[in-house]
């Protein structure tokens, strides 16, 4: 997902697991930089670490599906075209909170109160994944990311990419 070495973060990290459409975020909104560190690095994924921070905003991704509509991306496809929207979805012992319920960022009653997701409308599936690979590859130039080094505090890790990560629409 990510080379430290190179500074990089992959594309890959911006895709749904396999059979699914959904990227779980955090909403930098309702948490700070030190917790979505920490919650990061309470996810394990295989043998991954958590390694990196990025700045995904409404506008990046509305940016992203427009992009994807167009000739130049050769996604455009009237039938089957991809695009991504992010929603607000708390969630309390990893089930979802009934949008109906009010939660508010120092809500103490729910687990992630921050938690969001990137929803893609098609699955990552075989005859998607190309598809969805070129959607996450012109993702990835327009977000703004960090690479950890773990002696830092958050605030003062450098953000490489974009300027949008002072977007007014971070979610």
């Amino acid at each position: 997902m990510i080379s430290a070495s190179k500074q990089k973060l992959n594309f890959e990290a911006l895709l749904p697991p396999p059979c699914s459409c959904n990227v779980s975020v955090l909403r930098l909104s309702y948490a700070d930089l030190n917790f979505c560190v920490q919650h990061g690095c309470t996810i394990k994924m295989k043998d991954q670490d958590f390694y990196a921070l990025c700045s995904i905003t409404k506008n990046i991704i509305n940016k992203n599906n427009k992009w994807a509509q167009s000739k130049e991306s050769k996604l455009n496809n009237i039938t089957n075209q991809i695009r991504a929207e992010i929603i607000y979805a708390p969630m309390n012992n990893n089930k979802y909170v009934s949008k109906t319920v009010d939660i508010y960022a120092d809500d103490k009653t729910v687990e992630l109160p921050m938690h969001a997701e990137i929803i893609f409308n098609v699955p990552n599936i075989k005859d998607q994944k190309s598809r969805l690979k070129s959607y996450a590859r012109e993702l990835l130039k327009h977000i703004k990311f960090a690479i950890l080094n773990k002696d830092i505090q958050p605030q003062n890790y450098l953000w490489i990419g974009t300027d949008e990560f002072n977007d007014s629409n971070t979610e």
